[in-house]
């Protein structure tokens, strides 16, 4: 407790991870085996789409970039690199992955950093507008939220029972507009629902092998 690597929850009697104890878990973010076994995916949809491909995993109400793969064409994007940090919802990815909470949890984040949220042109009801439809397309979609004239689309999946991450392609705006836009939302949903089919099935085997 006086190191702070735990916490007591008010009634004294539960302990929770403290501060010290999650930022350790956080510092080893670029070394953690997600990053490992979703490299080859992030090669994978940035030769595909030969758009800049990002990954982030949530960090408390930020995003966390974990990978940043260029594609062949010319123009690349640099909107967040790799260890840095943004409020979830700004980015594509943030968004996909601030979509797969409650509308309640939603505000509430959205109240703590009411501010942020302004200088980027999101109010309450446009950030919620966005989240639902993203559930509705199944990805989500912005456009120069971060940079004018750059768009993206994003995807959040799990890659496991607790932890969730999304990838998102990023290019200009010309780039990424109408049926395109719709083609590489659908193709991070099938390229991401591949991926997790494969895991539970080698996965599976594993667990089979050992009994």
């Amino acid at each position: 407790l006086e190191e702070n690597f735990a916490r007591r929850e008010t009634d004294g009697k539960r302990f929770q991870l403290g501060i010290d104890a999650m930022q350790m878990g956080f510092s080893t973010m670029h070394h953690a085996p997600v990053i490992d076994q979703l490299r080859p995916l992030a090669m994978k949809l940035s030769s595909l789409s030969e758009d800049t491909v990002f990954l982030v995993i949530q960090q408390a109400d930020q995003v966390l970039c974990l990978l940043r793969e260029h594609g062949a064409f010319p123009v690349r994007i640099f909107t967040i690199g790799v260890g840095e940090k943004r409020l979830l919802g700004i980015g594509a990815g943030g968004l996909a992955l601030l979509a797969t909470h409650t509308d309640a949890d939603i505000e509430m984040i959205y109240r703590r950093h009411e501010q942020t949220y302004r200088k980027s042109g999101l109010s309450l009801p446009m950030l919620l507008e966005k989240c639902h439809l993203t559930r509705r397309n199944g990805y989500s979609s912005i456009e120069s939220t971060i940079t004018p004239g750059v768009a993206g689309v994003g995807y959040a999946f799990s890659v496991s029972a607790i932890t969730q991450v999304a990838f998102s392609f990023g290019a200009i705006t010309p780039r990424l507009t109408g049926q395109r836009r719709t083609q590489m939302g659908r193709l991070l949903i099938d390229e991401c629902t591949i991926w997790q089919q494969k895991r539970r099935i080698t996965s599976f085997g594993l667990q089979n092998t050992t009994v």
